[in-house]
């Protein structure tokens, strides 16, 4: 069952954030992550929303995306991350099958 990283986050050191893309998204690759959606003009349709980029990833599995958050060379590339965004939310979410509800 695919599972799906939800990131939310607004930039504050692009040149930063620039450095981790250059790290993460061959990672993603690497974990078999597929980026879907990296977004910073989300719309808000009901609710609360905080201005920022959304970013979802998705992966085969839910254990298949935290092995890829577990590595260490995604440890290392998340310090780039924090270190250039404010962090609003950040989710991982299980795909669902209507034919098992």
């Amino acid at each position: 069952m695919p599972s799906y990283f939800i990131a939310h986050f607004s930039i504050t050191d692009p040149d930063g954030y620039a450095s981790y893309i250059e790290k993460v998204v061959p990672l993603i690759q690497a974990n078999q992550g597929r980026l879907l959606v990296a977004d910073d003009a989300a719309s808000l349709i009901e609710g609360h929303f905080e201005d920022g980029r959304v970013v979802i990833i998705e992966f085969p599995s839910v254990e298949q995306a935290r092995a890829w958050q577990a590595t260490p060379e995604y440890q290392e590339a998340k310090q780039l991350r924090r270190a250039a965004t404010d962090t609003h939310s950040m989710i991982l979410v299980a795909g669902f099958d209507p034919s098992a509800a």
